[in-house]
């Protein structure tokens, strides 16, 4: 039968192993049953060690788990989210609900919307107003600028001042000449002259003729009548479908055939002899468009300046031999745009440059090139 000895035995035996005077009075059942409570406390002390050990990391884990769920990834915002919640209670008197408070907030928000909504539409309404008003100067600007172009000449006083009027038709002069010419040319203060290409002596009368600020530039009723209402000077604006056959015979004033104002394309019936030794001639700037166009024979005879020109739908043949700086863009262009269904021949000065490219795409559209010899 095995007795259980409590702690107040076991301190009772040490007590007598302790003190006994003699060996023999001290027997093996007494060190042993000391030792086997030692054994059995150790073993125990052990196990429970081992349960708190686990009890606390299961603690840990649930506590971890809390948190996690309660701040989420940010700790540092969750903990500044804290701090204004609590910051925002202090400020709830103890009489004051949570519900109460919120609600008073939706109220000034809802009232804070109104407001805007109320502002906007003021704003909208004197916006709507402002366009109004805007549209309204700006008509009657256009119609003082009808008034201005409409006048008589820009003049001068005799002591070389113009008049209040004179001015203001010159600015708006100017404005037009700039938007229209664009890099291309201006207004040159110090000489009091408009400027075009190479051209830099143009009065404001000759500008305002390119511009048809008297209706004089475009070809209304044929050429006979476009040469005696424009004097032929540098710059010449031109459009529609007429005949241009000696047009600018000889006009050694000629520089540019402008497509001022959006003239991008012509369309003559006719081109012979149209620029016949036009010796200062350097350029045609709007299209010439051949789909109506029946002869163009020395259209370009004598114009030794010419340097670019564009035809489209080019069906028969054509000579630009007295032309050396004739662009190597322009040659391309025409054979490019042409629209020949047999044979015709291009010819072209010595000095003129063209690639293999170019001579290529001509032999497939039939188009032979030629070459005329400098004298």
């Amino acid at each position: 039968m095995s007795v259980t000895l409590t702690q107040t035995d076991i301190n009772t035996l040490i007590n007598v192993i302790r003190d006994a005077e003699a060996p023999e009075s001290v027997t093996n059942a007494m060190v042993a049953s000391v030792l086997d409570y030692l054994n059995i406390s150790q073993k125990t002390n052990a196990e429970n060690l081992e349960t708190e050990k686990l009890n606390r990391v299961a603690a840990v884990s649930t506590i971890d788990q809390r948190l996690d769920r309660l701040l989420g990834d940010n700790a540092s915002s969750a903990i500044d989210n804290f701090n204004e919640v609590i910051a925002f209670l202090e400020g709830i008197k103890d009489s004051e609900t949570l519900t109460a408070t919120l609600n008073k907030l939706r109220e000034s928000i809802a009232s804070t919307l109104l407001l805007a909504e109320d502002v906007n539409n003021t704003l909208e309404t004197h916006t709507g107003n402002s366009e109004q008003k805007f549209s309204d100067m700006s008509t009657d600007i256009k119609n003082k600028q009808a008034k201005l172009k409409s006048s008589t000449e820009i003049t001068v006083n005799a002591d070389s001042s113009l008049s209040l009027t004179d001015k203001a038709k010159l600015a708006l002069l100017i404005d037009e000449w700039i938007n229209e010419i664009g890099t291309d040319g201006g207004y040159n203060e110090d000489t009091g002259k408009f400027t075009a290409y190479d051209v830099t002596d143009l009065t404001a009368s000759e500008v305002m003729s390119i511009l048809g600020w008297r209706g004089a530039y475009l070809m209304e009723s044929g050429m006979a009548h476009y040469r005696e209402r424009v004097t032929p000077r540098t710059v010449v604006s031109a459009e529609g479908t007429w005949s241009l056959k000696e047009c600018w015979l000889n006009d050694n004033n000629l520089v540019v055939i402008s497509n001022i104002r959006g003239y991008n394309y012509i369309t003559p019936q006719s081109i012979d002899r149209a620029w016949a030794y036009c010796s200062a001639l350097r350029a045609i700037k709007p299209v010439i468009y051949c789909s109506q166009m029946s002869s163009c024979n020395d259209a370009f005879k004598g114009c030794t300046a010419l340097q670019e020109v564009k035809i489209e739908l080019l069906d028969r043949s054509i000579s630009f031999g007295d032309s050396p700086n004739l662009s190597t863009e322009s040659v391309e262009y025409l054979i490019d745009h042409a629209a020949n269904t047999s044979p015709i021949t291009v010819t072209l000065n010595e000095s003129v440059t063209i690639t293999p490219t170019i001579i290529n795409k001509a032999k497939d559209k039939q188009i032979s090139i030629a070459w005329q010899m400098n004298e």
